[in-house]
């Protein structure tokens, strides 16, 4: 899962990228990914995540990787960057 937020999108309001109003990529994006992947693969059992803040000026984590066990299928991957190349879309 790839977006393009620079840091100008953040910068255009001062809630976006905050805890409080906002969240990361994880809250704000990544959430709706993961939620179509157990729909189609079936519950999660367990879930090893890491998000960190490194690519733009903010609170909240804009870079995320999380391993997922689902048990039909064993293990998925999921990861959530929000700074890519708009050339991508």
């Amino acid at each position: 899962m790839r977006w393009c937020r620079d840091q100008s999108y953040y910068d255009n309001d001062g809630w976006r990228g905050t805890w409080q109003q906002d969240g990361g990529v994880i809250a704000n994006q990544a959430s709706h990914h993961v939620d179509m992947l157990s729909w189609f693969m079936g519950d999660v059992e367990r879930v090893h995540a890491r998000g960190i803040t490194s690519l733009v000026n903010i609170e909240a984590e804009d870079t995320a990787v999380a391993t997922l066990k689902i048990p039909k299928w064993r293990i998925g991957d999921s990861r959530g960057y929000l700074r890519d190349s708009p050339e991508g879309y």
